[in-house]
C-alpha cells in the first residue's frame, strides 16, 4: 500500500523557504534533498513551519532514533520519556 501523503513540519524557516521557493535548482542541504525525493514521488506533501518551542517532543524523538536508521517506524505507543512532555504539551493546548 505504502504512503501518498505527508505533512512536515519544521521548525527551521530557512528550511522551509527553500522547499517553497519554486525557482531553487538543488540544494546541498540532505534534508531538503531527502523531502524533495519523497514529493518527486508524487506524494502531496504540505510544507508547515512551527516555533521550535512547540517541537520539543518531536525533536527529542528524532534526537533519540541513529543517524543511520532511516526506516520508517511506526509507534503505537509513545516512549516512556516523551509522555511528560506530551503531557504537557495536551494541558497547554487545552488552556
Amino acid at each position: 500500500m505504502g504512503l501518498n501523503m505527508c505533512k512536515v513540519q519544521l521548525d527551521c524557516l530557512e528550511v522551509v523557504k527553500l522547499l517553497l521557493d519554486p525557482t531553487r535548482v538543488c540544494s546541498s542541504l540532505s534534508l531538503v534533498r531527502a523531502i524533495d525525493f519523497c514529493r518527486r514521488k508524487c506524494w502531496v506533501t504540505e510544507i508547515v513551519w512551527i516555533l521550535h518551542d512547540a517541537n520539543k517532543p518531536t525533536d527529542s524523538l528524532a534526537k533519540s532514533v541513529s543517524s543511520s536508521h532511516l526506516d520508517v517506524s511506526i509507534l503505537e505507543e509513545p516512549p516512556d520519556y516523551l509522555r511528560p512532555m506530551l503531557a504537557k504539551d495536551i494541558s497547554v493546548s487545552l488552556c
